[in-house]
């Protein structure tokens, strides 16, 4: 891995450590909020269905504050970003 590479990897894992410590408070404020119906949860077929929803909310939330949206690097972001789900 070259010098380049390095520097970057520390970066984005930097990222990935922030968004992870702030996408775990955002689980209690989804259910102080009252938007999740803990009481209709199904723990036994569809066990994973709620967990993965509030997943997928919450991780949503947070690629938004990544893809620039509103600026002038929201495309070049978004082009970047697609290109890059095609390799990993």
């Amino acid at each position: 891995m070259t010098e380049k590479e390095q520097r970057l990897k520390k970066e984005v894992t930097e990222m990935l450590t922030d968004s992870l410590d702030k996408m775990k408070e955002k689980i209690d404020k989804a259910f102080k909020s009252g938007c999740i119906d803990v009481e209709g949860w199904d723990e036994g077929l569809g066990r994973l269905i709620l967990p993965k929803t509030i997943t997928a909310a919450i991780i949503e939330d947070e690629v938004s504050q990544y893809l620039g949206r509103n600026t002038s690097f929201e495309r070049q972001v978004r082009k970047e970003v697609d290109n890059i789900k095609c390799f990993i």
